[in-house]
């Protein structure tokens, strides 16, 4: 009865208007995770009915009172509770923890310490004791002012009962604004919030309408006005979001028993290395393999050391035990996987048996980057790519030139083939030559063509862009280039589908390994498959030169024509020796050459928590992240 009792009641401080009830850190959490244990609810219990409590919680105060428990007292219950005349004495209280009487009458009123307001602990002529503390003055004061306060006639409530009246309704009507600024953080992007939601709507024209008053006026400053839209303000709503996922999955690590993770770093627009950690745990029921983002940190030392030593503190803030750790997922760089001095080293000396894995995706990305680079052609087509997407951008009147040549309505732009994103390479590839599913109808090149030669031709820009247009022009209408892109494109229609299966969260490892058998497979069929992909080429060709007849009506069709075949190599001959019979027999054929060069080769920390995890984002009730803000806000 006793257990359910106070259950109910920690339930209560848990649902008040202010998490200022509980008064120290271990009780707040103890609150938040509702822990069944016993323990933690006499320990809350202790905290704050056992001390005087503040104005607001009254109520709450008295409800509880008194607690007079019947076992294990080192006094007669019976004596101590009741008078001679067999009437009970309801302001006594007995604390099982502290093993002490109390006066809780005196305890909320009366404004000097005694030995039952700190604690009455001397049991020899107890019950004098208390008979001497009931017919005390200062008892008979606070029990007086106890009265008057439960009939509602203490200064307090005659003085200022309209003043909290209106209090309470305007922290009512506070939560329910930073409910609705909770929710335009939470759903950043979408737009006319304020026009429908009536409580938003109406605290912006009244915030507005004040602020101009005040301009007016001539004032300076916000004064008393209370926005909830301030830099501060906001600031505390994303942090205690950011908060509230890393605790939920913090306790979901924990509950898992174990977990690995995987850390890599990235520069932002800052030239800030910013370390991603992100760690994988199975759900308690053993059904689903979470995947989740636990921190974005800055990185000033990148060594193994350093990388180790933030990832424990990242633990340590998310109280995650390092020693759970039985795996680690890293980029395969010297830093990481080094035996002395790497970052898995270091890990394994403090979470002995953990396993390092280099990540897949990252190595499949690696080889097609190495690819990208492996012959002339191909590192001439790809840095051709990204120097016509650096040309039209750098320059607002060539970018200009480019949309009436694409078109208002369609706004379609160039995309660089960086490394650094692993996509880059096939989205700029696929952007000027057409992607495999849409076909040639999607593909940008005859406008990129067309657009050159215009600069090219224009005297509204000098002789070194009129230069550098005209060699891009010459590149991009040669047969090799448009030969090269199509052995790419065959190539990134095949691993791209792998690449992004093996980053996505939650992958099946059959499934991963079936995938990459089945690529396997397609690249050693299309390895020389030449006369497909010149087939391919041939008809690109046709279809691009027949496009630009048609763009450029009025321009000599010769400058513009995409070349059909490779140039002729003259080969060189070698001179025979005195005696010497067998002669060389070299490649003449430049397809043939073109064929033999190609084939035989081969090889990113309160709105990023939000961005990834969106599911933990979407699941968190307003009404947490508004108790967290409330604890450094007392108008909520």
């Amino acid at each position: 009865m006793f257990k359910t009792k106070k259950t109910e009641i920690i339930d209560k401080i848990i649902k008040t208007e202010s998490l200022v009830l509980v008064e120290t850190k271990s009780s707040i959490n103890m609150v938040e995770t509702e822990s069944s244990e016993i323990f933690a609810v006499e320990k809350n219990t202790n905290i704050f009915f056992f001390s005087k409590p503040k104005s607001c919680n009254l109520d709450l105060f008295f409800e509880y009172h008194p607690k007079q428990p019947y076992e294990e007292l080192p006094f007669k219950p019976k004596k101590a509770y009741y008078r001679p005349d067999n009437t009970q004495r309801q302001w006594l209280w007995y604390n099982s923890i502290k093993k002490a009487l109390y006066c809780y009458v005196c305890l909320v009123f009366c404004p000097h310490s005694n030995a039952f307001t700190e604690g009455m602990v001397t049991w020899s002529h107890t019950y004098q004791r208390i008979e001497e503390h009931e017919n005390s003055k200062d008892h008979t004061d606070a029990a007086e002012a106890y009265f008057l306060n439960s009939t509602k006639k203490n200064i307090d409530f005659l003085l200022f009962s309209k003043q909290k009246s209106l209090r309470k309704q305007q922290i009512k009507q506070n939560r329910q604004i930073l409910e609705c600024i909770i929710d335009v953080i939470k759903l950043i992007g979408k737009r006319g919030l304020s026009k429908y939601d009536i409580h938003l709507n109406d605290h912006l024209k009244t915030i507005i309408e004040k602020s101009k008053k005040a301009h007016e006026s001539g004032s300076k400053g916000r004064g008393g006005l209370i926005t909830f839209i301030s830099k501060n303000t906001l600031n505390v709503i994303i942090d205690s979001i950011s908060c509230i996922i890393k605790n939920k999955i913090s306790d979901a690590v924990r509950e898992a028993g174990m977990y690995s993770v995987e850390i890599d770093t990235t520069q932002d627009i800052s030239v800030m290395d910013q370390c991603a950690v992100v760690i994988r745990y199975v759900d308690k029921n053993c059904v689903k393999v979470n995947e989740k983002l636990i921190a974005l940190v800055e990185c000033s030392n990148s060594s193994g050391h350093g990388m180790f030593e933030l990832l424990q503190t990242v633990l340590k803030n998310n109280n995650l035990n390092l020693e759970m750790c039985i795996g680690n997922a890293t980029d395969g760089a010297a830093n990481m996987q080094g035996i002395y001095n790497g970052f898995t080293a270091w890990l394994e000396k403090f979470s002995p048996g953990q396993v390092h894995v280099w990540c897949y995706a990252h190595i499949l990305n690696l080889a097609i980057t190495d690819v990208t680079k492996c012959s002339l052609e191909a590192a001439s087509l790809f840095t051709l790519l990204n120097n016509a997407a650096v040309f039209f951008k750098e320059s607002h009147k060539r970018m200009s030139l480019w949309k009436n040549v694409v078109g208002e309505k369609e706004q379609r732009r160039l995309q660089k083939a960086g490394d650094t994103r692993w996509w880059a390479k096939e989205s700029a590839l696929n952007n000027i030559f057409g992607s495999p599913i849409d076909g040639f109808n999607s593909a940008m090149y005859v406008c990129v063509v067309s657009a050159l030669y215009k600069i090219e031709t224009s005297d509204k820009f000098n002789s070194d862009i009129r230069l550098k247009a005209k060699c891009l022009r010459t590149e991009f209408l040669k047969y090799s280039t448009v030969l090269t892109a199509f052995i790419y494109q065959r190539i990134f229609e095949i691993t791209w589908p792998l690449s992004k299966y093996l980053q996505t969260s939650g992958i099946d490892l059959i499934k991963s390994q079936e995938l990459v058998n089945d690529a396997l497979k397609r690249l050693i069929i299309i390895q020389r498959d030449c006369n497909g992909i010149q087939l391919v080429a041939n008809k690109y060709v046709k279809w691009a030169s027949t496009e630009l007849e048609n763009k450029l009506d009025e321009v000599d069709v010769d400058d513009l024509i995409v070349e059909d075949h490779l140039p002729e190599i003259r080969s060189r001959k070698r001179k025979l020796l005195p005696g010497e019979v067998s002669q060389d027999q070299p490649i003449v054929n430049a397809y043939q050459r073109f064929t033999q060069s190609k084939l035989s080769e081969s090889k990113l920390e309160a709105f990023m928590l939000m961005s990834v995890e969106k599911e933990v984002l979407y699941n968190i009730d307003s009404d947490d992240i508004i108790n967290k803000v409330a604890i450094t806000s007392k108008t909520l």
